[in-house]
């Protein structure tokens, strides 16, 4: 009977159609039929639990194509990322790694950085920000100037004049025609010029200096990309009013300018003191002024002036008072008057590819002492030039050559 009932189950059993496993199809498989892990699990056994394990994505599986942005998140992600997986680099869309150095300035810098605006920075006026700071050599600032006037309460602002800076901080405007600082009554920048830059803006006083800065300490002050307007005064005057410390000045696109008085005054070095000025106006819009646009005193001993512009003074550039062994380097300027070099001696003074125009006394070149010599290239001459000078393809105003005196 046994046996019976087993063949009649086998011929059952074979008379069932075959059934086959499929594969599962594309995007058969949903979200809402994978169940969600639990929450702080780290089981990875892929016969028990819930939520997809490690084990069942091979490697390589999982692209960016797979990911939606966002999806991945901090909490999603245990331990540090292997550099292999990351686009390393410095440029757009790559990522530093490994132990690196930025530059020093500006990761000394980047948390001194102030905004001086009318409206929306962290002051209304650049001398509250100063007021607020306590720069030093390894503590340097950063005041931002907004674009606008910055002037008295009498005018609209809420400046108060004039502004006292400290060293080792740049004042950086937004452009000279946008960042402007006016003062009606008094100079418009005073103060310590050590370590100091001005960068792309206007200082203009009607009765005083545009800036008037000295310093006891050898550090030098860079102004560039700005306008200094002085009336009855200076445009700016940069001093070092003690003696024993040396200076420099460097000066680049700015134009200095006034109705009365200096465009420069660099007084009160003390070698070996360097003066760089290059690519600047110096314009006095007095009818006839007997102030000079540049006005060197004393011991400037390495001087280059280049590409320089200067109209309406007594003398372009005036030298006095100077240490023995200076040397001056002038290239490429544009003058109405003559250059005044004083008694000292001067070793080696250069002129080239220049227009000297003359003084009023109809000399292009004065100089005090018979010991300082004068080489003058490929430069047009209206006046008359001291003896002893050195000239080499120089022209008058008739473009006349000129033979050495």
């Amino acid at each position: 009977m046994k046996k019976k009932m087993v063949l009649l189950l086998a011929s059952v059993l074979m008379s069932l159609p075959a059934v086959t496993l499929a594969s599962v199809s594309n995007d058969q498989v949903l979200s809402q039929h994978i169940k969600e892990a639990v929450d702080g699990s780290t089981d990875q056994n892929t016969n028990a639990g819930t939520g997809v394990k490690t084990n069942h994505i091979v490697d390589t599986a999982v692209t960016n194509a797979k990911i939606a942005n966002g999806a991945v998140t901090d909490a999603k992600i245990s331990g540090t990322i292997a550099t292999s997986k990351l686009s390393v680099g410095t440029a757009a869309g790559t990522v530093a790694a490994g132990n690196h150095t930025h530059d020093g300035t500006y990761q000394k810098n980047v948390s001194n950085i102030i905004v001086v605006a009318n409206s929306g920075g962290d002051y209304t006026s650049i001398n509250a920000a100063l007021n607020a700071i306590s720069p030093s050599e390894n503590n340097p600032y950063v005041i931002k100037i907004a674009p606008g006037t910055y002037t008295d309460a009498a005018n609209g602002g809420s400046e108060v004049f004039p502004i006292t800076l400290k060293a080792y901080v740049s004042l950086i405007g937004s452009g000279a025609n946008n960042t402007k600082i006016y003062s009606p009554e008094n100079h418009a920048i005073i103060g310590d010029s050590a370590g100091v830059l001005i960068d792309g803006l206007t200082s203009e006083s009607s009765n005083g200096a545009g800036i008037f800065l000295s310093s006891a300490i050898d550090k030098g002050i860079t102004l560039r990309n700005s306008n200094f307007k002085g009336n009855n005064s200076y445009a700016a005057y940069i001093a070092n009013p003690f003696p024993g410390h040396t200076s420099s000045i460097n000066v680049t696109n700015c134009e200095f300018s006034g109705t009365e008085g200096l465009g420069i005054a660099a007084q009160g070095l003390v070698q070996p003191a360097t003066i760089n000025i290059s690519n600047s106006k110096f314009i006095q819009t007095a009818t006839y002024s007997s102030d000079n646009a540049l006005d060197i005193s004393p011991g400037a001993s390495n001087v280059v002036i280049s590409n320089n512009f200067y109209r309406g003074f007594s003398n372009a550039i005036f030298f006095t008072s100077a240490q023995d062994r200076s040397y001056v380097t002038i290239d490429n300027i544009d003058t109405d008057r003559g250059i005044y070099l004083d008694n000292s001696t001067y070793n080696n003074v250069v002129v080239k590819n220049s227009h000297l125009g003359a003084s009023s006394e109809g000399t292009s070149i004065i100089t005090g002492s018979p010991d300082t010599v004068v080489k003058i290239s490929t430069t047009m001459i209206d006046g008359t030039v001291p003896p002893g000078t050195k000239l080499f393809q120089c022209f008058d105003k008739n473009l006349n050559l000129i033979t050495n005196p």
